[in-house]
């Protein structure tokens, strides 16, 4: 199936909420505490017929002891009504599967009336050895008004299928008799929506929690609405609370006993719609929490606007009664924002820890939205909290996605072969242009214990041991669809400052070209990479190294192909990019490093003859200061001044929209990006350069053994200095290491790689930079490294 890795860690604040920054995100600074792997599952589909798109939902569940495995499928093309329901098991933890077997319709019309029944939360009940479901029947009367009540229900074969259904009542009322369905005695009772989950509690009974459930009567509407909201229902409703339900199976009557806790509400004033959606999960002190969705739609701008929170209740006596309901909080005692959707506690059977599932917003919700992102987070089970600092981000927002993207209506279990979490989930809006041209997809989160991002190995680190401010990889962290579709859809930093590169547009791919250098394709046209200064920061004075190769463009004039330019913000046709950053301070203001175009704007530089040529790879150091300085591999090119304080967010293969012409953008592969904040020595750039070199296989390596002593040491050194840019036939023992009959800075290259070794590559000390730089410096001004496939060559 495609797939792709997901390691998110930046959210860009503008696409959460438009207009309005707010406090850094939590999973912006946090050690994640799960990996992510995303898979498609299923795409939409658009009906011939009538050109109708229609999203799958799928959704997996245990039904049984142990691998027994339902799952089901659906099409949405309008809310809350699927189509085509279907079903299949699965007898050994999804290895094999049953044929999908055609279900009732979950939503039927009995004339004017619409009728929804359908089983909602599942599991399987050791004590009674039957699986039990939650299903509700949805009655509205004459398209007008809902009516909810909820049964449960019990099957003897995993599922397949159900026993008659049991009312779950918590107030007087008339039974459902489905000679009679509309009788008001029943409607307007025991109203009641099924809650996310069945929790088996450590005495083995059965808990779950109802909302839409009805207030006592005897509270006055001027208690429970004094403002008259009248959000989705009329103002004295009083479907906004929650009950809470416990079963216990009863082997002589062969049907559960159940009971019902008192009910909790909150005023309209603090959610307009009531307590929704409840998920319950048991504390390790026995006490059961309960987290419900609020809404403040219908409420915003008044002088009581709630702004949107999770609330919830306890109970300390296995669920009989239930708390008044509170506003949910991080551990620090600080809000966080919540839209009014669902979310979900699940405990790890391995770790033993509960986390919460759901989506948070970094300011006020509005109602249903934004849902995004969808975030995990461990519990705290002592303070009924939730860690600030274990906050995860499991997916979000990107370029292309409607900016009422719903992460939400998942579901999500554990794998009980490889313990895994595993979220089912169908992205409504990721297409901008038709909520309903959305994919389904299954995260993978793997919950073993997660250490902090480790050191970048065998990457660009300084002699003091300090790591780049960003650095970028085609061989790692790259996120593709997969499935044979090498579509990069985002690229991890693997510097550990999760300065992901999420922001993704056009079609970059992930390539490799056949000379073992991983790469990643830009089509010059509108392919790019963009994260914000609010996710991605400022690095000030800086350096950014890159590994690369430009495409040979067919049609682009002659005379224009061997210039190198650093570009300012106007666009002139033909330019190709390789990178470009942000200077702050003056919007106006892009840095471009390596770009061939036509035509000299008035703050644009002009570099050297270019000595590549297209279709070689090449590394480059592009070194910058705050006021202004640029220098190029050791070249000095500007000095102006910018009015800048830095590099101010990153854009790697474009400029954004500023590409008008159909050309503009980097036309050709990227292996590696690393940036440095601060200023290098020479030393270090060229060390740094060496390593990138070494590490693509850009350097023929020789032994770096002159004098055949079997190891390479300062008397190796002193005779490649003796020969230093000579022409010589000697080869080796000259120190031509690489045969090209010069000896020059690959040959340094190459005797700094071997340092202290008979041969074998080992990354150079920093003593040994000290020895070799000054050599290689000789030459870094004068030119960039030429490499034709594996073996170097030199411009004529």
């Amino acid at each position: 199936m495609p797939r792709f890795t997901l390691l998110y860690a930046s959210t860009i604040a503008l696409l959460l909420l438009p207009g309005a920054l707010y406090a850094q995100a939590p999973w912006d600074v946090n050690a994640p505490i799960t990996g992510v792997d995303r898979t498609l599952v299923e795409p939409y589909y658009v009906d011939p017929l009538n050109s109708q798109p229609y999203a799958p939902w799928i959704g997996q569940q245990y039904v049984g002891p142990e691998y027994q495995l339902e799952e089901t499928k659906s099409y949405m093309g309008q809310s809350d009504t699927p189509i085509n329901d279907k079903h299949r098991f699965s007898w050994d933890n999804g290895e094999t599967w049953t044929d999908w077997t055609d279900l009732p319709p979950v939503v039927t019309w009995d004339g004017p009336h619409r009728i929804y029944w359908g089983n909602m939360a599942t599991t399987y009940d050791p004590m009674s050895n039957k699986t039990v479901s939650i299903w509700l029947r949805q009655t509205k009367l004459y398209d007008t008004t809902y009516y909810n009540q909820s049964f449960l229900r019990t099957s003897d074969d995993y599922g397949q299928t159900w026993s008659d259904p049991q009312l779950l009542m918590y107030e007087a009322g008339a039974d459902f008799n489905p000679l009679d369905p509309y009788n008001m005695n029943y409607l307007e009772n025991n109203t009641a929506y099924p809650g996310q989950n069945i929790e088996i509690r450590s005495d083995g009974s059965l808990n779950f929690s109802l909302a839409s459930a009805n207030i006592p009567d005897a509270v006055p509407q001027s208690e429970f609405n004094p403002y008259g909201v009248t959000a989705n229902a009329p103002a004295d409703a009083r479907a906004i609370g929650a009950v809470s339900i416990v079963a216990n199976w009863n082997s002589v009557s062969g049907e559960y006993d159940t009971s019902a806790s008192n009910v909790a509400w909150v005023p309209r004033h603090v959610s307009s719609r009531g307590l929704a959606e409840p998920t319950v999960a048991e504390l390790n002190d026995e006490r059961l929490l309960t987290v419900y969705r609020d809404s403040n739609s219908g409420i915003n701008g008044n002088p009581f606007y709630e702004g949107g929170h999770k609330r919830y209740t306890l109970s300390t006596d296995g669920g009989a009664t239930i708390s008044d309901p509170l506003e949910w909080k991080y551990d620090d005692g600080t809000s966080f924002y919540s839209p009014s959707s669902i979310s979900q506690l699940i405990r790890h059977s391995v770790t033993d820890k509960l986390y919460w599932v759901g989506n948070i917003n970094l300011g006020p919700a509005n109602g249903n939205h934004y849902r995004y992102p969808l975030v995990i987070a461990e519990v705290d089970e002592v303070n009924v909290a939730l860690k600030k600092d274990t906050v995860t981000l499991i997916d979000d927002r990107q370029v292309g996605d409607g900016s009422y993207l719903q992460l939400s209506n998942f579901s999500i279990l554990e794998n009980r072969q490889t313990h895994n979490f595993e979220v089912r989930l169908t992205r409504l809006g990721e297409d901008a242009s038709n909520t309903w041209k959305a994919n389904a997809y299954t995260y993978i989160l793997d919950m073993q214990p997660q250490e902090p991002p480790p050191p970048p190995v065998n990457g660009p680190v300084m002699a003091d041991g300090t790591t780049p401010y960003a650095w970028y990889r085609a061989d790692r962290g790259v996120s593709v669809v997969g499935g044979g579709n090498n579509s990069v859809t985002g690229w991890a930093d693997q510097s550990g400052n999760q300065r992901d590169l999420l922001s993704v547009r056009g079609d970059p791919e992930l390539v490799d070209d056949g000379t073992n250098v991983t790469g990643i394709e830009f089509d010059g046209m509108d392919d790019y990479f963009w994260s914000s200064a609010a996710a991605w920061g400022t690095a000030e004075a800086g350096t950014v190294f890159a590994v690369w190769k430009r495409e040979v463009i067919e049609d682009f004039p002659a005379s224009t192909g061997n210039v190198k330019s650093l570009y300012d913000a106007d666009t002139y046709p033909g330019r190709q990019i390789l990178w470009t950053g942000k200077w702050n301070g003056d919007p106006d203001t892009w840095l471009t490093a390596y770009g061939v175009g036509e035509g000299i704007g008035p703050n644009t530089v002009n570099v050297q003859p270019d000595p590549v040529g297209p279709d070689n790879w090449v590394v480059t150091a592009v070194s910058y200061k705050a006021d202004g300085w640029i220098n190029v591999n050791g070249q000095e090119v500007f000095a102006g001044d910018l009015e800048s304080g830095g590099m101010d967010g990153l854009i790697v293969g474009n400029y954004l929209s500023k590409v008008t012409s159909g050309r503009g953008g980097f036309e050709g592969e990227l292996a590696e990006l690393v940036i440095f904040e601060g200023e290098l020595t020479p030393e270090e750039v060229a060390t740094i350069e060496l390593i990138l070199m070494s590490r693509w296989g850009l350097i023929t390596m020789g032994p770096g053994d002159t004098n055949n002593d079997g190891v390479v040491d300062a008397a190796d050194a002193r005779r490649l200095a003796e020969n230093w840019l000579k022409g010589v036939d000697g080869g080796a023992p000259e120190g031509d290491f690489n045969g090209d009959g010069l000896v020059d800075d690959l040959d340094a290259s190459i005797l700094a790689a071997h340092w202290g070794s008979g041969g074998e590559q080992v990354v150079p000390e920093p003593g040994v930079v000290a020895l070799m730089a000054g050599l290689m410096l000789l030459v870094f001004v004068a030119s960039t490294r030429r490499l034709e496939g594996r073996a170097p060559s030199r411009p004529g």
